[in-house]
């Protein structure tokens, strides 16, 4: 015991060396990337710096930690397959009807044939296709194809009057005028109210010079189809003023 307090009194005594101290040298290391010069750590304004290293560091792990989330829902979203709603769905027999339509209104008769033959390959017993396309191949003066498409529109539906008018049509342009009058009066006893029946046999009576039959249906077109075919009233009513200036002598 002696012996030891003489070498404490010479100050040969051992004195164990501090540890080092890893994370402080992590934080210095953070520090001085923001500009900070190497500082005591025991001072108090050095432990605040150490403090605020420590903080930098977690933001930097936590922004490193959320890239690399982002990034990989990113990648995760980009190999999912997608769902059948999103997908591109093929255009609807509907859809081929208006662009028909529209094709036809504008004189391309060619493209306004493709569309409505697209809606007829989705759905065959689709009527509405089957009458615009037979108007398109009447205006193209094709009057045998015309006339299948009305008949496969009629076999659909035997009480389609717009087939039976449509008919009609085809075989007055072929010269039958007997058959068309059949097809008008047939689709006259389905609906005594059709406008375009009415309108279309005071055409062939007229044109036949049958002027009485003519007369009568002519006004039964005023009354039925003067809000469904308004821009055919003016004419319908001069030629009915015509025909009964005519009969009378006048």
């Amino acid at each position: 015991m002696s012996a030891i307090l003489d070498a404490l009194r010479r100050g040969h005594a051992r004195v164990t060396p501090p540890r080092p101290n890893p994370g402080a040298a992590h934080t210095d290391a953070v520090l001085q990337t923001f500009g900070y010069t190497r500082f005591n750590p025991a001072a108090p304004v050095n432990r605040l710096r150490r403090l605020v290293g420590y903080l930098l560091s977690a933001v930097v792990f936590a922004i490193t930690l959320w890239t690399v989330a982002v990034w990989s829902a990113q990648a995760s979203t980009a190999r999912r397959p997608l769902p059948p709603s999103a997908k591109a769905r093929p255009a609807s027999a509907e859809t081929h009807n208006n662009l028909g339509v529209l094709y036809r209104e504008k004189g391309l008769l060619d493209a306004a044939a493709r569309h409505f033959q697209r809606a007829i390959a989705i759905d065959p017993r689709d009527t509405r296709a089957r009458n615009n396309l037979g108007l398109v191949l009447v205006r193209q003066r094709r009057f045998a194809a015309a006339a299948i498409q009305f008949h496969a529109a009629l076999a659909t539906d035997p009480k389609s009057i717009e087939a039976l008018v449509n008919l009609s049509t085809v075989e007055k342009e072929s010269g039958r005028r007997d058959r068309a009058r059949t097809w008008l009066v047939r689709a006259l006893e389905i609906d005594g109210r059709s406008a375009d029946a009415h309108y279309n046999l005071a055409r062939l009576e007229d044109e036949a010079g049958n002027a009485p039959d003519a007369v009568t249906h002519y006004r039964a077109f005023l009354q039925c189809g003067a809000t469904t075919r308004p821009a055919l009233v003016k004419e319908v009513q001069r030629r009915l003023e015509e025909i009964l200036v005519s009969a009378s002598g006048f």
